[in-house]
């Protein structure tokens, strides 16, 4: 209803005022567009929800976390965890602290028992092997992994759009001002969804000295070009869509990364006068189509 662009720093931001329907009732919000939410190399840091918080759980202080006890180090095996801050209480049953090693991996440990506010027994994801700097270290290089999240009272009874380290989560109604995530994680992003599509024009090609009006035509095969781009779902139509599949060479426990480049997609066979494709993007994640490329075939 209402917008002004504000000078901070080196970037102008959008404020707007915006009337939603929230939980059966209209209500106004105040809201302010992300600074730079294009200007990141990680997907962990994608905001791409609408009137929506986000939760950091990276240790920013000089508390540090230090694993022992662990007799093989797999998963299952006893380990305890101390804190140099004595903050643990019994509600973190159930999260985790993540630690990354100095081999650049990150393991994720699961409080089992709070028997005291410095020490926690966990379960860890995987086996943390001698090197990777973990076994009876001190280290500052961790996060809190949470799976409950509150202060979303402004958001009471809908349906709302995750992203959890990267990585999308479904979907949630938010009940009591707050919502529980399937697994902790230690970066979300939570707020009203996003739905972008993007539609061709009606093809014109050469054909027979004419521009292929009043032929049918199939989409068998599209390339698209994308740019640092994660979760695209494309069809003939809005009916008919596929996804495109991103995930290659991460490893266990990271999310999908950001693609550059051109995905191929196999569509949805239809024959249509239009010979049209459809994008669309539902995920809380970045999608910049640079280009389209489309192999087509062409009826009587």
């Amino acid at each position: 209803e209402s917008c002004a662009c504000i000078a901070e720093g080196t970037e102008d931001v959008l404020y707007v005022v915006v009337r939603r329907l929230i939980n059966g009732a209209y209500v106004r919000y105040i809201e302010r567009m992300k600074i730079g939410n294009r200007k990141y190399d990680d997907p962990t840091d994608a905001f791409f929800v609408d009137a929506g918080l986000s939760y950091d759980g990276t240790n920013v202080a000089a508390t540090t976390m230090t694993a022992t006890t662990g007799t093989d180090w797999y998963p299952g095996d006893v380990i305890t965890l101390t804190d140099s801050s004595a903050s643990f209480v019994i509600g973190d049953i159930g999260d985790e602290i993540v630690i990354t090693g100095t081999d650049g991996y990150k393991y994720r440990f699961r409080i089992v028992a709070v028997p005291a506010a410095n020490t926690a027994t966990v379960n860890v994801d995987r086996f943390v092997p001698a090197t990777s700097g973990i076994r009876a270290v001190a280290t500052t290089a961790w996060a809190w992994a949470r799976n409950t999240f509150s202060g979303l009272t402004h958001l009471e009874g809908e349906t709302v759009n995750i992203l959890m380290d990267g990585a999308v989560s479904p979907q949630k109604v938010v009940a009591g001002g707050s919502v529980t995530l399937d697994v902790p994680a230690t970066v979300v992003h939570i707020g009203m969804p996003i739905i972008a599509d993007l539609e061709t024009l009606p093809l014109a090609a050469q054909v027979d000295l004419g521009f292929g009006q009043g032929r049918v035509k199939n989409v068998n095969k599209a390339w698209l070009r994308v740019y640092r781009s994660s979760g695209v779902w494309v069809g003939p139509d809005s009916s008919h869509l596929v996804e495109a599949k991103h995930r290659t060479v991460e490893v266990y426990g990271d999310p999908p990364e950001l693609r550059t480049g051109d995905v191929e997609i196999m569509l949805t066979p239809s024959w249509a006068s239009g010979g049209q494709v459809f994008i669309r993007q539902i995920d809380p994640l970045p999608l910049m189509a640079v280009s389209l490329t489309m192999e087509i075939s062409i009826g009587g």
